[in-house]
C-alpha cells in the first residue's frame, strides 16, 4: 500500500493521508519539483476489475474540468497523471520500501489528480469537533458559496458541482471558504435519458439528482441541505420529512425571512425552486441582509476579515465597516453617475450583462429541455422585460433564440445576442453556440440579428461582435440552413417539400430536428396520424419522445392512441419509452377512463421489470416512478425491493413510494423497501421510514415491533 516518503511520477513525495475511501486515497504531498518544495494534493484512483466505468469517466472529467477552470475559491488544477505498474514505479521512486505492502496494488493502474493545497479544515470536521454555527456566519457562507455558483454556472457551458456538503467545504486558514472535490461534476447538462449516472450524497442530493438528472438548482438544494446541517447540527437525512421536503425549522431559532429563503431552496420540484445562484443571490440580499446592499460580483470577492468566527457586533473593527462601505460604493456607483447623467457606457454595460446571462441560461435551457423558450421568465434570472434604460424580449426558434435589448435613449447603443443550435465536430452530436453584438450607431432602433450564410453566424451589418469575439463568426455546420428551410416550408403547409428537402440533410441530429418541426405543424393543422408517421423517421429518441408528447394531448380515436403507442414502442431507450407510453396512457385515461389506458401502463410496467430481471434496478425505479397507477406503481415497488441492496437504491424506492397518492398503497410499497432495509442491516433507516407510515403500524413502538419481527 502507500505510504508516507513516496514519489509518484519522480515528483510528488507523499507527506500524509488525508482521505481514506477504499481505492480511491488522498495525500497531502510535496512538490519537489518546484523552489522551494510546495505542498500539493494528490488524489488517486485505482483501476480494478471491480470499479464501475463511471468512476473512471468521472474522475477524469473532474481532471479536464479543474484544468480549464481558474477560480480563487476552487483549489488550482496543476497535473494529471497515470502510473501502468505502481509496484515498479513505487520500487524505483521509494524513499522508505521496507515499509511499503505492495501486495495490495501491484500491476494495477492507477490515475493521479494533483491539485493546490488548502490549509485549514472542512466544515464537516468542524461540526464533528462540535463547533456551532450562528445565523451570520451561515448567511456569510451562504453568500460566499453563491458567488462561486454564479461564476461556475455562467460558464458556457454550466459546470455543475452535485456534490455540494460540509466535507467538501473548506474554511481555509486565511477565513476564506473553498469549494473542493469536483468527483461528481458535470460539465455540460444531459438530456433527460440520456446519462443515469447518479452521483450526489444522501441528504444532500436533491431527488432528481438520484435518477441521474442536474440542473443548475441542484446545486441550489445541495446549498440549503448544507446550510441546514450547519445552523442544526443534524445531518439532513437525520431530519424528519414532509412531503419530500426537509423540515428542520424547530429545530433552530433564525429569522423568518432566512428559513423561508432556505426553504426556496430544498424544495423537492426544481422548478418550483430559486432556479439560479445568481436569483437566489439577489433574494437573499433583498430580503436579509439589507446592511450589505451587495450584488454578485463576476469574480469571487476576497475577504480580509475573520467574520466567519463568533462576533456578536456585526463587523466589530473600522476596517471591515470601511470594506462595507467599499462595497455598497461599487453598487452604488452606477446609480451616482446616472444621477447626473453621466456615462452611457454604465448604462450599457447593464445591457450588455444581461444579454450575455440571457445566452447563457438559455444554452442551459436547451440542454436540459431540448428546445429553446421565448419566455423570459422561464430562464429564471429575473430581468424584467422592461427597465429605465432598455427593454428585452425573446425571439426563439427551432434553431435559435435571439435576445435583444433595444435602446430607450437615443444616447445609448443597443444590443442583440443569439444562441444557435449547431454541430459538435468532435462528438457529432448537437451542441449550441452563442454571439453577442452591440450596434455600431446610438439610437432606438431594434437592432437586427444575427446572420447565417453558407452555414456561419456572424453579426450582421450595423453591428459588431462585442469586444471582438466571434469576429469572424461561428460555423454551425451547413445542415443548419437546410434544416430552416425545411421548417418554413412546414409553416406554409407544403410538407412534400419539407420532407423533400429533410432528406438532403446529413447529420442525423439536424435531421431529427427538423422531422419534429414537421410532426408538430401537422398536429396544428389538425393532421395527428400524418403527424405521426412523420414521428416515426425519426431516430432520435429524446426528440421522438418530445413529438408524440406534443402530438398525445390531440389524438382522438382508438386508431390515432393504437398509432402512437406504435411509434413510442420504436424507441430503443426503455426509459424514454416508458415516459413516453406514461404520456399516451395518462392522455387516454383523461379521455376515457383509465380501464382504456390499463394495456398502456401494464407496457410500462413491462419495461420496469425487464430492468429488474435485467439487474438495473436504478433504471426500474426510474420506470416506475413514471407509472400513472397508484395500484400497479405500489406492485412493481414490491416486485424491485427484494433486490436493493445500496443505499442510493433504497433512497430512490423511497422517493418513488412517496409519490404514490393511495395510502394503503403507498404503505404497502413502503413496507417492501423497510423489509428490504431491515434484510440488509439498515434498522436506522428502516425506523425513520417505517414511522412514516404510522397509521400502517400503529406508531414507532409497533414499528420498531415489526422491524424486530422481520429480523426474526
Amino acid at each position: 500500500m502507500l505510504s508516507a516518503g513516496q514519489v509518484l511520477c519522480d515528483r510528488y513525495q507523499l507527506q500524509k493521508q488525508l482521505g481514506h475511501n477504499a481505492g480511491r486515497p488522498t495525500w497531502l504531498a510535496m512538490d519537489t519539483q518546484t523552489s522551494p518544495p510546495t505542498a500539493v494534493v494528490v488524489k488517486l484512483l485505482a483501476f480494478n476489475p471491480q470499479m464501475q466505468w463511471d468512476e473512471l469517466k468521472l474522475f477524469q472529467r473532474e481532471a479536464q474540468v479543474l484544468k480549464n477552470l481558474n477560480h480563487p475559491r476552487i483549489p488550482k488544477y496543476l497535473d494529471y497523471f497515470s502510473v501502468d505498474d505502481v509496484e515498479a514505479d513505487l520500487e524505483a521512486s521509494s524513499i522508505d520500501n521496507e515499509n511499503s505492502d505492495k501486495s495490495n496494488v501491484s500491476g494495477l493502474p492507477w490515475f493521479a489528480l494533483v491539485q493546490e493545497y488548502i490549509p485549514g479544515n472542512s466544515l464537516k470536521q468542524l461540526l464533528d469537533q462540535g463547533k456551532q454555527f450562528k445565523e451570520n456566519q451561515v448567511r456569510h457562507f451562504a453568500e460566499d458559496l453563491l458567488n462561486i455558483l454564479i461564476d461556475l454556472h455562467e460558464l458556457s457551458p454550466p459546470v455543475l458541482h452535485r456534490d455540494i456538503k460540509p466535507s467538501n467545504l473548506i474554511l481555509g486558514e486565511d477565513n476564506q471558504i473553498y469549494l473542493v472535490d469536483f468527483g461528481a461534476v458535470q460539465d455540460k447538462a444531459k438530456a433527460e435519458g440520456v446519462t443515469f449516472t447518479v452521483v450526489g450524497t444522501s441528504g444532500y442530493a436533491p431527488p432528481e439528482q438520484l435518477w441521474g438528472k442536474a440542473v443548475p438548482a441542484s446545486d441550489l438544494y445541495a446549498l440549503g441541505a448544507t446550510l441546514i446541517h450547519l445552523l442544526t447540527g443534524i445531518p439532513p437525512s437525520q431530519l424528519p420529512q414532509q412531503r419530500m421536503q426537509i423540515k428542520f425549522r424547530d429545530k433552530v431559532k433564525i429569522e423568518p425571512n432566512f428559513a423561508n429563503w432556505i426553504e426556496q431552496l430544498i424544495q423537492p420540484a426544481p422548478e418550483k425552486r430559486l432556479s439560479t445562484a445568481r436569483q437566489a443571490f439577489s433574494a437573499l440580499q433583498s430580503s436579509l441582509i439589507p446592511h450589505h446592499n451587495q450584488i454578485p460580483a463576476q469574480h469571487s470577492r476576497r475577504y480580509v476579515d475573520d467574520r466567519y468566527f463568533d462576533n456578536d457586533s456585526g463587523y466589530g473593527c473600522g476596517c471591515l465597516a470601511l470594506l462595507g462601505i467599499i462595497g455598497i460604493g461599487v453598487i452604488l456607483m452606477p446609480a451616482f453617475f446616472w444621477a447626473f447623467g453621466d456615462s452611457s457606457k454604465i448604462k450599457q454595460s447593464e445591457a450588455k450583462q444581461y444579454i450575455g446571462s440571457m445566452n447563457r441560461a438559455q444554452q442551459a435551457y436547451f440542454l436540459e429541455e431540448g428546445n429553446f423558450t421565448d419566455n423570459i421568465g422561464e430562464l429564471g434570472l429575473g430581468i424584467s422585460t422592461e427597465t429605465k434604460n432598455y427593454t428585452y424580449s425573446i425571439h426563439a426558434t427551432i434553431l435559435s433564440s435571439i435576445h435583444y435589448s433595444v435602446s430607450r435613449k437615443a444616447d445609448l447603443k443597443s444590443y442583440v445576442g443569439g444562441v444557435f443550435l449547431g454541430d459538435a465536430e468532435e462528438t457529432g452530436e448537437l451542441t449550441t453556440f452563442a454571439i453577442l453584438c452591440e450596434t455600431k450607431d446610438k439610437g432606438t432602433n431594434r437592432p437586427p440579428s444575427p446572420i447565417v450564410e453558407d452555414g456561419m453566424v456572424q453579426c450582421a451589418p450595423g453591428t459588431e461582435s462585442v469586444d471582438g469575439e466571434n469576429d469572424r463568426g461561428i460555423f454551425l455546420g451547413e445542415d443548419w440552413e437546410l434544416v430552416d428551410v425545411s421548417a418554413n416550408y412546414a409553416k406554409a403547409g407544403e410538407y412534400t417539400q419539407a420532407l423533400d428537402t429533410v432528406e438532403t440533410i446529413t447529420e442525423e441530429g439536424f435531421k431529427a430536428k427538423a422531422l419534429q418541426v414537421i410532426a408538430t405543424e401537422l398536429v396544428a393543422a389538425g393532421k395527428p396520424n400524418q403527424a405521426l408517421r412523420v414521428t416515426h423517421s425519426i431516430t432520435d429518441d429524446s426528440i421522438k419522445s418530445k413529438t408524440i408528447d406534443a402530438i398525445a394531448p390531440y389524438l382522438t380515436t382508438a386508431t390515432e392512441y393504437e398509432q402512437a403507442v406504435d411509434v413510442a414502442e420504436t424507441i430503443t431507450n426503455k426509459l424514454v419509452k416508458a415516459k413516453t407510453l406514461a404520456v399516451i396512457a395518462m392522455e387516454l385515461a383523461a379521455a376515457s377512463g383509465y380501464d382504456q389506458a390499463l394495456p398502456i401502463i401494464e407496457k410500462v410496467q413491462a419495461i420496469a421489470l425487464q430492468l429488474t430481471d435485467a439487474g438495473d434496478y436504478t433504471q426500474a425505479l426510474r420506470v416506475t416512478y413514471n407509472i400513472p397507477h397508484d395500484s400497479i406503481q405500489s406492485k412493481t415497488i414490491q416486485a424491485i425491493a427484494p433486490y436493493l441492496t445500496t443505499a442510493t437504491e433504497h433512497e430512490q424506492a423511497i422517493q418513488v413510494a412517496k409519490t404514490i397518492t393511495d395510502y394503503q398503497q403507498k404503505a404497502k410499497a413502503l413496507d417492501a423497501i423497510v423489509r428490504r432495509l431491515v434484510a440488509t442491516g439498515n434498522d436506522e433507516r428502516a425506523v425513520q421510514i417505517a414511522q412514516t407510515i404510522q397509521s400502517y403500524y400503529g406508531g414507532k413502538e409497533k414499528a420498531m415491533a415489526a422491524i424486530e419481527g422481520y429480523k426474526r
